[in-house]
């Protein structure tokens, strides 16, 4: 069992995979998975662990709450969900420009910006294989996120920096 304390309050208490798969909050998914978090909202709200409606970016998809959560929440979105190119799995479909792409040998390591207005965010994912002409900075495309691999937390202001 791992527990991890950030001044006084403690945020995660649990195995090192529910830890990775099923964080309770943003932080605590930003922390120990560090995963990408996008911010949404409860199109319906979740009495516990099941199935919920969110809004993220604009599209209603149905997504998998660890607990409560209701209003603002976070999208946990782990780097091996995100996709360059379409799967036949349920997808949330992000317009994103190409923030810089590193060419690590086995995959590119890649940052995207998405605007929607008034946030920014940003994803970041390692794409395999050699993709730096189509992952060159500046690049708009589309990304695939598998909704199936992600889960819906409360949201949390506090978050690891990148």
């Amino acid at each position: 069992m791992l527990k991890y304390k950030k001044i006084h309050r403690h945020h995660g208490f649990d195995t090192p995979e529910n830890l990775f798969t099923s964080p309770k909050s943003s932080f605590v998914g930003s922390f120990f998975g560090g995963h990408n978090i996008l911010q949404a909202t409860t199109v319906s709200p979740a009495e516990g662990e099941g199935r919920t409606q969110i809004r993220c970016e604009g599209t209603e998809i149905s997504v998998r709450a660890t607990g409560p959560v209701a209003g603002k929440v976070a999208l946990v979105v782990p780097g091996h969900a995100i996709q360059i190119a379409k799967t036949d799995s349920t997808s949330l479909i992000l317009n994103v420009e190409v923030r810089e792409s590193v060419y690590m040998g086995e995959f590119t390591k890649v940052v995207f910006s998405i605007f929607n207005g008034e946030n920014k965010q940003f994803l970041q994912a390692d794409v395999p294989g050699h993709h730096l002409q189509e992952l060159s900075p500046g690049k708009k495309t589309e990304l695939y996120i598998q909704v199936d691999r992600c889960v819906v937390v409360p949201w949390s202001d506090e978050q690891v920096a990148d």
